[in-house]
């Protein structure tokens, strides 16, 4: 079994998860930028589609994971924003 933290920097850990996900934000930042290149759009406009991509990704990962559990959080609201209890989910995010 992989551990899901990579390391540690005080109490905040760096989960695989994480890091695979920036990484993949990274590398579409990267191809988009080079179309964008290739049709004289500005990279400008790409990159800061991304910092709103990003966000909404995140946002749709946990209403996902809220609504596959929807009576769980129901009946405790309050998790509803504890990111930090987990709750992400690939297809939110896509």
């Amino acid at each position: 079994m992989v551990d899901p933290v990579i390391f540690n920097v005080g109490t905040l850990e760096v989960r695989w998860y994480g890091i695979i996900l920036a990484g993949t934000f990274l590398v579409g930042a990267f191809i988009a930028a080079k179309l964008a290149e290739k049709r004289n759009i500005s990279k400008d406009i790409i990159y800061d589609f991304m910092v709103y991509l990003i966000i909404a990704s995140i946002i749709g990962s946990r209403i996902a994971h809220i609504l596959g559990d929807l009576g769980y959080y129901l009946e405790n609201p309050f998790q509803m924003i504890a990111i930090w209890n987990g709750g992400l989910t690939f297809y939110g995010g896509l």
